[in-house]
């Protein structure tokens, strides 16, 4: 009820990830929805090392996140990872997941947004700009697999949080990492997605 005849070329544009219409029109004809704005987190570093990562907000029947404690860091995060050259964000996530918490059996739902994050990693001093995707994912059943990569040597821990303890352990983090924006964009209200803050 919104398209205007006499107005332009007559071709249909449409943002739902950013127009409140646009996104009731999208989801009632199930039309992809993509975000073409991120959230930010943290302040520019100087020279910064571009990375995209790709991470897993993992609910269970009893309203609990998974959670990754990275001991080497000290951070709370998500589950999920750095994408590598040519692999789309689900094959990302898919080999992130499976490489990290050893679950095998589990779905990628739906995109819940993504936040563009100025870090310092700890140990290393390194100065990066990360694009953090994040997506539901459903935990089918509970088969598991004990992983301990060569790569991270058992240092992280993984541990099932309420909403309130999961966000109040992202916020001990020493810098923002994105992750409970992301958390609560999954959870938000739709009337909350487009307010004018």
């Amino acid at each position: 009820d919104y398209v205007m005849m006499g107005y332009g070329t007559g071709a249909i544009m449409a943002v739902p990830a950013h127009d409140e219409r646009d996104y009731e029109f999208a989801k009632k004809f199930d039309l992809p929805i993509i975000e073409v704005v991120a959230m930010s987190a943290g302040k520019r570093i100087g020279d910064e090392t571009w990375r995209e990562g790709v991470y897993g907000i993992v609910v269970n029947k009893k309203g609990q996140f998974l959670i990754q404690y990275d001991k080497e860091e000290g951070y709370y995060r998500l589950p999920g990872g750095t994408k590598k050259e040519n692999e789309t964000d689900r094959e990302t996530l898919e080999r992130e997941f499976r490489e990290e918490t050893g679950y095998t059996d589990f779905k990628i739902k739906h995109f819940v947004g993504q936040a563009a994050v100025h870090v310092i990693t700890v140990v290393h001093k390194d100065h990066h700009l990360i694009l953090r995707k994040g997506y539901v994912v459903d935990l089918l059943s509970d088969k598991h697999e004990e992983v301990i990569s060569e790569e991270d040597g058992g240092r992280f821990e993984y541990k099932w949080m309420s909403y309130e303890e999961a966000m109040s352990s992202f916020a001990k983090n020493v810098q923002d990492t994105g992750e409970g924006q992301l958390v609560e964009r999954a959870f938000k209200k739709k009337e909350e997605c487009f307010s004018e803050n």
